[in-house]
């Protein structure tokens, strides 16, 4: 049976995470060749790229480290795409019938929710969970249906347009690696943490990473609802840093480690003293990320069909117990709804079962790099076999960079159609009281490029 490599990269505010595997034609299980991770540092600031030529050198070298360690180089790519613009909405397209439904209006219908854009400050990433209702009721198989009217629905994926463009700029003008394709973060971790009976009975996916929580709700197989929270867990860091007057480093620290940390009998009242204060800075944002959490959820329409209860990954929620002030317990309680920390079967995800995989498995940070690896269809190695040389150098004898990769595609972006809606942006912006009006805006690139 054949093989083929599928290499994937998720971009991160706090890591970048690029990993590939080989998988069988016809068979999503992953056997996982190798995995390298590296800080994303001031680069990536809420999801998005803020500095192009820095994340270009930080995907050249990540993706340069991966193909040595295969017999073919890596020259294209899967990537995630986030950001604290993410957002959806959901658009319809009704037509009258009176009689039966054919082909032709079932097709007319898809290419008017296929074409149709939303407002100036958004670009549509993807087009999700297509319903069809005759005389409204929901039908799965409308042609041949004797109705009065017919309508479609689908859910936009919306972004600010600077996401992909970034990507684009970063990846293959920079790396010079070709994307193999985009799939929204949300989308690929849910690939990767949900069972088709989580879809099915309804379930709230909050992904908490470091600068940005994804809040994601599917009801009857279809994701009916997605956000991106402009507050993660580093959030809870910088308190620390500012108000017990730490540095960044020491404030992670003791966001991570508190409560197991261990100390002389002499030193006991103080440490005590200490993680008390510890517990109300770091409660005090939790409860803060948590009420946005249930906002979003009211929001949604689906809060009181959540069957399943509430899915909590992500990196930040790797913390989720006592360091980061119980958030299960907390999320819970608030919520009244069972929350669950996924259970990764490795018998689904991976061909064998091995360290590497229960590594994987019991990290949430890996949660979305395994899913693109899982919905990539596209073989991402080189027809070439790798060339091992020694690195160019200049006269003065040091290292000269150099490129690897195929040439970069351009983004073919979609005609502008003629109907707009009315704009999510604002409607947004007035959810959280307590954030700046710049939060929603994705922050443009360094000009650096």
């Amino acid at each position: 049976m054949e093989r083929n490599y599928v290499a994937a990269l998720d971009i991160g505010t706090s890591k970048m995470i690029a990993m590939v595997a080989q998988k069988k034609s016809g068979n999503d299980k992953l056997t996982i060749s190798g995995y390298k991770q590296v800080e994303s540092e001031d680069c990536i600031r809420r999801g998005c790229i803020y500095n192009i030529v820095t994340t270009g050198a930080k995907v050249s070298s990540l993706v340069a480290d991966l193909s040595r360690r295969m017999d073919q180089p890596i020259g294209r790519i899967y990537v995630s795409i986030g950001g604290q613009s993410l957002r959806t909405q959901t658009y319809s397209v009704t037509r009258e019938v009176n009689g039966f439904v054919n082909r032709a209006i079932t097709d007319e219908l898809d290419k008017a929710c296929d074409s149709y854009l939303a407002d100036d400050d958004a670009e549509v990433l993807d087009r999700v969970s297509r319903e069809y209702y005759t005389d409204g009721t929901v039908n799965p198989y409308p042609v041949g249906t004797n109705c009065k009217t017919i309508e479609e629905r689908i859910v936009l994926i919306l972004g600010n347009p600077s996401l992909k463009t970034c990507l684009i700029k970063s990846v293959e003008e920079k790396a010079k690696i070709e994307i193999a394709g985009f799939t929204i973060t949300p989308i690929a971790t849910a690939a990767t943490v949900l069972s088709d009976a989580d879809r099915d009975k309804g379930c709230a996916l909050i992904e908490l990473g470091a600068g940005i929580t994804y809040v994601s709700v599917y009801k009857d197989k279809l994701l009916r609802y997605m956000v991106a929270i402009p507050i993660g867990s580093d959030a809870i860091t910088h308190d620390i840093e500012d108000l017990m007057g730490v540095n960044k480093q020491e404030a992670e620290k003791l966001k991570r480690d508190f409560t197991t940390s261990t100390t002389e009998p002499e030193d006991a009242v103080e440490t005590e003293k200490r993680n008390e204060r510890l517990r109300e800075i770091i409660n005090a944002r939790m409860n803060e990320i948590i009420a946005n959490i249930i906002k979003q959820l009211e929001l949604s329409g689906y809060f009181e069909c959540l069957g399943t209860g509430i899915i909590l990954t992500g990196g930040g929620a790797a913390l989720g117990g006592a360091a980061l002030g119980n958030l299960r317990e907390i999320l819970q309680k608030q919520t009244k709804n069972p929350v669950l920390i996924p259970f990764v079967n490795q018998q689904i995800l991976f061909d064998q079962v091995s360290e590497l995989t229960k590594e994987l498995a019991g990290q949430p940070g890996y949660a979305t790099v395994i899913g693109l690896l899982r919905l990539g269809k596209t073989n991402c190695a080189e027809d070439k076999p790798i060339v091992v040389s020694q690195p160019e150098t200049n006269p003065t004898g040091s290292v000269r960079p150099t490129g690897q990769g195929a040439s970069p595609v351009k983004d073919p972006r979609p005609r502008k159609g003629s109907k707009k809606s009315p704009s999510l942006f604002g409607r947004m912006k007035n959810l959280f009281d307590d954030a700046s009006s710049t939060l929603y805006g994705d922050e443009e690139p360094t000009s650096n490029q």
